[in-house]
């Protein structure tokens, strides 16, 4: 399936984040195209549809630092071929 949880998502964008020295707003615009978006989600607990969530984690499944191991109990998604859907 492809569905993830905001907690699990929350901490790959943090883990993420502190791998690359990458800001919320920087991540944010990159996933949402709304640079304020993270930080809400992060910080007060917005919520997400789960169409940008599943988004957002491929995002970053297919951004994550090669150096980097994907956190252990966290599916990681199968890459995303460029017709396969628009951005988060």
């Amino acid at each position: 399936t492809r569905n993830h949880s905001i907690e699990s998502f929350k901490f790959l964008a943090s883990t993420y984040m502190a791998a690359t020295g990458q800001s919320h707003w920087a991540l944010s615009q990159k996933l949402f195209g709304d640079g304020q978006k993270l930080k809400a989600i992060l910080e007060a607990g917005a919520d997400l549809t789960s169409r940008r969530l599943d988004n957002a984690v491929w995002w970053l499944s297919d951004n994550w630092p090669a150096d980097l191991p994907w956190p252990e109990g966290i599916a990681r998604p199968a890459a995303k071929t460029p017709n396969e859907g628009e951005a988060a």
